[in-house]
């Protein structure tokens, strides 16, 4: 869900922190490529139970939660009343982290998950800075002192 989230924030930085925990979960590389994609809620790569809170993270995060009663009624037939507050409270808190790392053009650092991830993220790293800002920013944080 929180990956969802991520997505639809466009948030690299927090993307890249999730992407590492999920592997140390057993998130397969195809799922994540999936739930960063409009096709997660077709896919039958997911369970209904998995498919509900991508649902309601992607619903939070698009600010559509309180309009779409359809996915208001797909996430209660799937979790209990606490469970709902929970992935709503979750989904609500990672749209923030998103907004504010995005906001304050805050860089993707190496992931910090269970264990450092192996291979690609320093090519994501260096890239980053040109798909985020306009060329000049980019350009001033690429030559900034790590």
């Amino acid at each position: 869900m929180l990956l969802r989230v991520a997505a639809v924030d466009r948030a690299p930085y927090w993307r890249l922190q999730l992407e590492a925990e999920a592997n140390e979960l057993g998130i397969t590389e195809d799922e994540l490529v999936l739930v960063g994609s409009d096709e997660w809620e077709i896919s039958p790569g997911f369970s209904e139970r998995e498919r509900a809170a991508i649902l309601w993270g992607d619903r939070v995060a698009r600010r559509l939660a309180r309009r779409d009663k359809r996915a208001f009624e797909t996430v209660r037939a799937h979790f209990s009343d606490e469970e709902l507050v929970e992935l709503t409270l979750l989904a609500s808190l990672g749209a923030m982290a998103d907004r504010l790392t995005n906001a304050l053009r805050i860089p993707p650092e190496p992931p910090i998950g269970l264990s450092p991830r192996v291979g690609g993220s320093d090519e994501k790293l260096r890239a980053w800075p040109r798909r985020m800002f306009d060329s000049d920013v980019a350009d001033a944080w690429r030559k900034s002192p790590k």
